[in-house]
């Protein structure tokens, strides 16, 4: 199978301090893959690096080449990468701007300068897809936290990201909303999206990972494989 993701980062510091060292993986289509560890194991700034929210929103020095979709990620142009690759972010607020529901999953393709017919249809499938269509019209300031992540990743079906990244999206969920999390990533992985997720809450996702790689130190003690 193709790999989608390579990863060969021999050093990633902010100024002077190390925060990733010798993180050396590939990732192929299709597969599910969970990074976890401790807090301050340096997941979200390896999760940061994959989708090129470094160094395009958050500084860092990095030796090594990172290849998505089998191009350096340095080669692509600011913004570039958002056409492929989707994000869900820990606290959906912090990646909204727009007020209503609907308006919101349009956004990025908007930016991207997708045809109004065919965005008007990619959303509308979208909050189908992912249950929520009675939320369209809503202020997504105003959700509940599982459904801002129904929204957050109902954004990402518009432009059919090939890969999705989820940064720790249990964080702010109940139960409830975990399972019904749960049911989505399913759903998307069975669509045969390739999904990378940081997260320390590991038993919602043990039916659903390819491979769970655990980071200590900023490095990775080790890589296991579900027992089918």
């Amino acid at each position: 199978m193709a790999k989608i993701i390579k990863v060969d980062i021999e050093n990633f510091s902010y100024g002077e301090e190390t925060i990733l060292q010798d993180i050396h993986f590939s990732v192929e289509k299709g597969e599910f893959i969970v990074i976890t560890g401790l807090s301050g194991c340096g997941k979200t700034s390896l999760l940061r690096l994959l989708n090129g929210l470094i160094p395009n929103l958050y500084d860092g020095e990095i030796t090594g080449e990172i290849h998505i979709l089998g191009k350096s990620i340095s080669n692509y142009k600011k913004g570039e990468i958002a056409k492929y690759v989707g994000n869900v972010f820990q606290n959906p607020n912090d990646q909204f701007f727009s007020k209503e529901v609907e308006n919101e999953i349009a956004l990025i393709g908007e930016n991207m300068g997708m045809q109004r017919q065919l965005l008007h249809e990619r959303v509308q499938n979208a909050l189908q897809e992912i249950g929520i269509t009675d939320l369209k019209t809503k202020n997504v300031r105003e959700l509940s936290g599982g459904q801002k992540q129904k929204v957050a990743i109902a954004s990402t079906l518009v432009f059919d990201s090939e890969i999705i990244f989820f940064d720790e999206p249990s964080a702010n969920l109940d139960y409830k909303a975990t399972n019904d999390l749960e049911k989505i990533l399913k759903h998307l992985k069975e669509q045969g999206k390739t999904i990378v997720i940081a997260e320390h809450r590991l038993s919602y996702l043990s039916q659903l990972l390819d491979r769970l790689i655990l980071l200590k130190d900023g490095k990775i003690k080790t890589i296991f494989y579900p027992i089918i």
